[in-house]
């Protein structure tokens, strides 16, 4: 069974857009408002995660070229009481701290590859 994360119910007029943008149709509806008229169609669609996410994939992206990504790191080794300039990808194992912690998880989650974050004094930001 596929996994969805939206569900919605279109008309005819409308499925074909929704295709478009990646939906999937699940099941049709076909029924009858009264006695004697057309028959309608209803359709069930999904958006499947992985549409989703490859959206969500394509957001990030954009940010990452306008330079958000730093300034998200900077952001949380700030709340954190650390500074970004501390962290460095050459070290043997990972500082364990929540920001090297929040880095690491963003560079699989984002970038789909292993990182460990270390934290040590040098002038290489990340």
């Amino acid at each position: 069974m596929k996994d969805y994360v939206r569900i919605e119910n279109v008309s005819l007029n409308y499925v074909d857009a929704y295709l478009k943008k990646g939906w999937e149709v699940i099941e049709t509806l076909r029924y009858s408002e009264t006695y004697g008229s057309d028959n309608r169609v209803e359709y069930h669609i999904g958006l499947p995660a992985r549409v989703w996410a490859n959206d969500l994939l394509a957001v990030i992206q954009q940010y990452e070229e306008k330079g958000f990504k730093e300034k998200l790191f900077e952001a949380v080794a700030e709340e954190h009481g650390q500074k970004v300039s501390d962290y460095n990808q050459f070290g043997y194992r990972s500082s364990g701290d929540e920001t090297a912690v929040f880095m690491e998880k963003y560079e699989t989650a984002v970038q789909n590859k292993e990182v460990i974050i270390s934290k040590e004094s040098s002038n290489y930001s990340l």
